[in-house]
């Protein structure tokens, strides 16, 4: 994933390899808009919120999760739900107790 490029600094995945599921699911994560001029330098790609049909699931989920089962939300764009942001719903799990995250911490090497 080239996000680099396009300025952004922040990024954090979690999901079931965060925690002791012994089978896998998918990757979630978010990443924190640096400023506006984001939307023209990355990857459309990865800002591509279509639903699609997923047929092997049979459920409707974005373009990058039908083809690399993950999601990126957008901090602070989206909202994880009314009352929760993106960054506060990734750091619970489905209980509300406190769940694992990770950042993603670009090398400074060449």
């Amino acid at each position: 994933m080239h996000f680099g490029p396009a300025g952004i600094e922040e990024i954090f995945i979690d999901g079931s390899f965060c925690t002791e599921k012994p089978d896998l699911g998918d990757v979630d994560g978010d990443w924190v808009e640096p400023d506006e001029g984001v939307y023209e330098r990355i990857d459309s790609y990865w800002i591509d919120f279509e639903m699609i049909l997923v047929p092997h699931v049979w459920k409707r989920k974005w373009r990058m999760w039908a083809d690399h089962r993950v999601e990126f939300f957008i901090h602070p764009a989206m909202q994880a739900g009314a009352a929760v942001g993106v960054p506060e719903f990734f750091r619970q799990d489905r209980e509300g107790l406190p769940g694992g995250v990770v950042q993603v911490v670009r090398s400074k090497s060449s």
